[in-house]
């Protein structure tokens, strides 16, 4: 996240799952994608199910093991989140989140 430096260019990177996939991915495993079970580089990326999968057939998404794994709030909306607390200087209010990125006290992950 260190790249991106304004609001609009955050936007436009953590604009869809997908993109927001690709940008964990290249932060988590900046030397290629490894099992988080047994460190193997030898893995599949299952397209259908957007995942990789070993040969011993283990299966792991990009989240697997991290503050995003089985969290209800999308990855667009998490990274954005992330982004604004990590650039406001003087901090952020939770309604300012909740006003930025559409979203309720009520919802889950938030």
């Amino acid at each position: 996240m260190d790249k991106i430096t304004s609001l609009v260019k955050a936007r436009e990177e953590f604009v869809t799952q997908e993109k927001c996939e690709r940008h964990l991915r290249d932060m988590r495993w900046p030397d290629g994608v490894t099992c988080p079970r047994c460190g193997s580089k030898r893995v599949t990326y299952m397209e259908s199910r957007r995942k990789w999968q070993r040969e011993c057939r283990y299966q792991f998404s990009v989240t697997a093991g991290t503050i995003f794994h089985k969290t209800y709030v999308d990855l667009p909306r998490c990274l954005m989140a992330i982004w604004l607390v990590c650039h406001s200087p003087k901090g952020i209010s939770s309604a300012q989140l909740q006003r930025e990125l559409g979203v309720t006290y009520k919802r889950p992950g938030t």
